[in-house]
């Protein structure tokens, strides 16, 4: 049980972004992050899952009511580099996980 627990858990730290570095200018556009979004072919809650906040969150930084922080821009710049089918896959090994 503890093995399967175990692999569980790699396939979800797997599935998601992989681990920020400190990148330096890096520009968050609210618009930018949506059509991005709707790019990939994402809903907000799909989104939400892949970059760890809550789809709420996804929401504000859509219409401009917050702003994500710096950790965060540098996850949505490392998704803006990955394309459709690999975000897809990830996500399906997140819902196997």
């Amino acid at each position: 049980q503890h093995v399967a627990k175990l692999q569980k858990l790699a396939v979800k730290q797997v599935a998601t972004i992989p681990q920020v570095e400190e990148l330096t200018n890096v520009r968050f556009s609210a618009s930018g992050l949506k059509k991005h979004r709707e790019r990939l072919e994402l809903s907000a809650p799909e989104l939400a899952s892949i970059l760890e906040v809550s789809p709420q969150s996804i929401y504000n930084w859509e219409s401009g009511t917050s702003r994500p922080s710096k950790i965060q821009v540098n996850k949505i710049a490392i998704l803006r580099k990955m394309g459709k089918r690999e975000v897809q896959q990830r996500l399906a090994q997140m819902r196997a996980g």
